[in-house]
């Protein structure tokens, strides 16, 4: 019964690689995908495996050899936890099935046995890009005993436990918490933005964090020993310390089975609750009228207001633009002072903030998975006494509204801080605009022409369509053949007259791809079904 319900999990996972029509996806695009994941895990295996070289041979030559597994170990561990807390939250205690499987003859225990084993499995994979460049780097470092490698690859398989005790855990709380609050997406919001500016934050500071390890390495590995005795047991095991390593077998299989007991016992419960969110008093009002194209606009933000997937993945960039624009404000004179000791920089700084801030606006896909996100219920927006042109425009303009205004937000510090020319200044606020605009454009035909209708769960429109994820690539495209055309033709006009006339051919472009929507892109979409 476990492997069934276990193949029925995998191949949910699978149900992404089908066409609009229900029919399997093609060999070519079977290719692309899988090229464009490799690409992915060979970034991050190279991203660890930097890391790993930077901290085994200093580590190694100063006899703490098992500092170096236990801090790649906590890596690893905080990665997988930060990567499978919602993971746990949706399948565990929110997953949309749980009833319809809780009706069949099913023991609860096998189902969540099923959903355990899927969780670790992601929880492994996440590990492995961490502790195989540690391994591979260590190999090359040291002489390990055969023994050492028996223990390194039983600790590889054993980790993703701990990791999935700790997120199963927090899952839990946030679960918990996001259903006392009247807006649930909010607390994922939020804590989702929370994990990747803590993430973005020490990866910046870490080569400083470097340092400070290799200089102060005794007393960092008196902390590992004392407050984090799972990894110091994890690197005195990797080392060839049999006793070490039953120990460390001890600390993740413990908690594992201690959470899963727990969940076993109460899983009928956390499944069938009913938890009652914030009570709101009905207070009468007078019904408001709005136009219809208000109207439209309201229901596509409260759509992206109230799924934390599509809001995540879409407004990604938008984050980084309200970032950028406080750093700006609060660091921007320290940097641009330092800049400004390069010779020769001064007319390059505020072309290279325009750019700046358009290839973080593009980051942006609100419109790439929007008609999609309809799903079988398009019909509905298709019988509304409104135009196709109309559905549509609606979804540009929260594109635009979502991107335009931190960029013009981000621009205008820039602008505070550089204090360019008039047509410079004119034109680091009117170009990201008018690229948010041919961004917005091109995700709704990209979208248009891949629709993916017949999802199970928002995230194969958000996540795995493929206007989804050709959006973005296709507007750094934009950005890149902009910047070739003018490393081709530099020596024919300056900065200021090139980024003109590049602001003149993005307004060009938005505007035809806008007039495709409006033509041959309002039938297209009345056509859908």
């Amino acid at each position: 019964m476990v492997k069934a319900l276990l193949r029925v999990r995998l191949l949910s996972l699978l149900v992404s690689f089908r066409s609009r029509r229900g029919k399997s996806i093609s060999k070519k695009a079977l290719v692309g995908y899988g090229l464009l994941f490799l690409y992915v895990a060979v970034v991050f295996l190279a991203l660890f495996f930097i890391l790993a070289d930077a901290l085994c041979a200093p580590l190694m030559a100063a006899g703490l050899g098992w500092l170096y597994f236990a801090l790649m170990g906590i890596l690893a561990t905080a990665l997988a936890v930060v990567g499978s807390i919602f993971a746990t939250q949706s399948q565990l205690f929110e997953a949309r099935d749980n009833e319809m499987l809780l009706a069949m003859p099913i023991p609860p225990a096998w189902l969540l046995a099923s959903r355990m084993v899927a969780l670790y499995l992601q929880s492994f994979l996440m590990t492995a890009v961490v502790l195989l460049p540690t391994l591979v780097v260590y190999g090359r470092e040291a002489a390990p005993a055969p023994a050492a490698w028996v223990f390194c690859a039983a600790a590889l398989l054993l980790l993703p436990l701990l990791a999935l005790a700790l997120a199963s855990v927090l899952g839990w709380l946030v679960a918990l918490i996001a259903s006392r609050m009247r807006n649930k997406s909010l607390i994922t919001v939020v804590l989702s933005i929370g994990f990747l500016l803590a993430y973005f934050y020490l990866y910046s500071q870490m080569s400083r964090y470097l340092q400070l390890l290799l200089a102060n390495g005794p007393a960092v590995a008196g902390v590992v020993q004392r407050a984090l005795a799972p990894f110091y047991r994890l690197g005195l095991a990797c080392l060839g310390g049999g006793w070490d390593f039953l120990q460390f077998a001890l600390w993740c299989l413990a908690p594992f089975a201690v959470v899963y007991a727990v969940l076993s016992k109460t899983f009928l419960h956390i499944a069938t609750a009913r938890r009652g969110a914030a009570k709101v008093r009905y207070r009468e009002k007078a019904l408001r009228v709005s136009s219809p194209d208000r109207a439209l606009f309201v229901r596509e933000a409260r759509h992206l207001w109230g799924s934390p997937m599509y809001l995540l993945n879409g407004a990604f960039g938008s984050v980084f633009l309200v970032i950028l624009a406080v750093a700006a404000a609060i660091r921007g004179g320290e940097v641009l002072e330092t800049l400004r000791a390069i010779p020769g920089i001064e007319p390059w700084l505020a072309p290279a903030a325009c750019a700046l801030v358009c290839l973080l606006a593009s980051m942006n896909i609100v419109t790439a998975p929007s008609i999609s996100l309809e799903g079988k219920g398009l019909w509905l927006i298709q019988s509304l006494p409104v135009t196709p042109w109309q559905v549509l425009r609606a979804k540009l303009l929260l594109h635009l509204a979502v991107t335009g205004v931190p960029s013009l937000l981000a621009s205008a510090v820039l602008l505070v801080l550089l204090r360019p020319g008039l047509l410079m200044g004119t034109l680091l606020l009117l170009t990201p605009l008018v690229f948010a605009d041919l961004c917005a454009a091109l995700g709704l035909m990209l979208n248009l022409f891949m629709p993916r209708l017949d999802w199970d769960s928002e995230a194969q429109a958000v996540k795995r369509s493929g206007s989804a994820m050709i959006s973005i690539f296709a507007d750094w495209a934009v950005l890149l053949v902009l910047i070739l055309l003018y490393v081709l033709t530099r020596r024919l006009w300056g900065l200021t007259a090139f980024v003109t006339a590049a602001t003149v051919l993005l307004t060009v472009g938005a505007y035809l791809v806008t007039h495709w929507l409006q033509t041959a892109g309002a039938r297209r979409f009345s056509a859908l079904h």
